[in-house]
């Protein structure tokens, strides 16, 4: 691993938001976001994470879905049932 990709690594969201609330709690700082923002912000997060995990893990692993079985397919429908089911 060079110098560049740290650098760059440093510069995900993830790790910008992690730095953010670790300067906020140092400095006792009162952080609030606006709620729209602060929706904003954490689905940006969730959908920035999930793609990041899952792009690694399919670059580690050849491929998520070249070994999924009937199983998976199951239990992803019916968590996705259920989850749409309580909205």
């Amino acid at each position: 691993m060079d110098l560049s990709s740290a650098f760059l690594s440093l510069l995900s969201p993830m790790v910008l938001a992690f730095l953010l609330g670790i300067i906020a709690a140092r400095l006792k700082s009162d952080l609030k976001f606006p709620d729209s923002s602060y929706q904003s912000l954490t689905i940006f997060l969730l959908i920035a994470i999930g793609l990041k995990g899952g792009y690694n893990l399919h670059i580690s692993h050849g491929g998520v879905f070249n070994r999924c079985d009937g199983r998976t397919f199951s239990t992803f429908s019916l968590n996705l049932l259920k989850s749409t089911r309580q909205f």
